[in-house]
């Protein structure tokens, strides 16, 4: 089994994420291609000998949340988001590849947020898979309730909360990338790291079953969180386990090109990533996108949490 990093040295150690290429499905379990974007970005360790350990260089204020989530440090860049060589063959909504430039670095948790992590914030465990355990990701929740879970971490650390609650439901307050507090992923944001400077097909893997838990190895059932290979940011779970809820709107892509992207104008649903316990391997592809109601809560559906860092000087 694998086991998680130590949070004090992972806090430390930046990962390099700059550069890279419902259950919707589609193709095959494919190879991993060459690299489509700029790699001059190089991985940096930071010395993990002892010192201050509140502000990293790239991404600012570090972490510490009462809950105990771990996050990585995701330095700004730019990639080529959408179908490329590695992901493909792709579904019609993974097209056309567009080169994105992210202005912002960030901190993406490490793993997918636990039945434990969620206990500890909201006081309540609304998993279907509960029986599998408090380190296993947290199931069955909704896009307003994982956000209402964000803001919430916002407030105890005193922190900008990135969303606006009320009787109607939970909506963006403003651009997600200017917010100091906790938030979903944009899905730019989430395939960036989860390419991670390579064009492979998964996270971490040209073979899904490396890193994925899907349907061809997960016994039609979740599990704790972290077991897999990690991608090379130091990820856990990109690909597989469950579907992660994205900060953005469901919509088809338009532009060649785009600066911190946030999804469609309008829209009734939100999108997920990363494929599922019971998805078929294809849908933890990198490139795969699926979406999924406001208040929809499946069995399949969890998420993990960001916080901005640092602007591009």
């Amino acid at each position: 089994m694998r086991t998680l990093l130590p949070l004090p040295c992972l806090l430390l150690t930046l990962f390099a994420c700059s550069d890279g290429g419902g259950e919707t499905g589609g193709g095959g379990e494919t190879g991993g291609g060459t690299d489509t974007a700029d790699t001059a970005d190089t991985a940096d360790t930071a010395d993990t000998s002892g010192g201050d350990t509140s502000e990293d260089p790239v991404c600012g204020a570090v972490p510490a949340p009462a809950s105990g989530v771990p996050f990585v440090c995701v330095p700004s860049g730019g990639f080529l988001m959408g179908c490329t060589e590695g992901t493909a063959p792709c579904e019609d909504d993974e097209s056309p590849a567009h080169q994105v430039t992210l202005t912002h670095s960030f901190w993406m948790a490490q793993t997918e947020v636990t039945q434990a992590q969620y206990l500890a914030v909201t006081g309540v465990n609304p998993s279907a898979h509960d029986a599998c355990g408090e380190s296993c990701p947290v199931d069955s929740v909704r896009w307003t309730a994982a956000v209402s879970f964000a803001n919430t971490m916002s407030e105890a650390e005193g922190l900008t909360a990135c969303y606006t609650c009320g009787g109607s439901g939970c909506e963006a307050a403003g651009n997600p990338y200017e917010c100091e507090g906790y938030r979903l992923a944009t899905e730019a944001e989430w395939e960036f790291a989860a390419r991670c400077n390579t064009d492979l097909t998964y996270a971490g893997s040209a073979t899904s079953t490396d890193v994925a838990w899907t349907g061809l190895n997960s016994d039609d059932d979740v599990h704790p969180v972290g077991i897999l290979a990690a991608n090379a940011c130091g990820l856990f779970d990109m690909s597989g386990n469950l579907w992660e809820l994205a900060h953005d709107v469901y919509g088809a892509y338009g532009a060649v090109e785009a600066t911190d992207p946030v999804g469609a104008a309008s829209g009734t649903d939100y999108l997920l990533r990363g494929g599922s316990y019971h998805a078929k391997g294809a849908s933890a592809r990198v490139s795969e996108r699926s979406h999924t109601g406001m208040e929809i809560d499946e069995r399949g559906i969890g998420f993990r949490v960001v916080r901005g860092g640092k602007a591009v000087q």
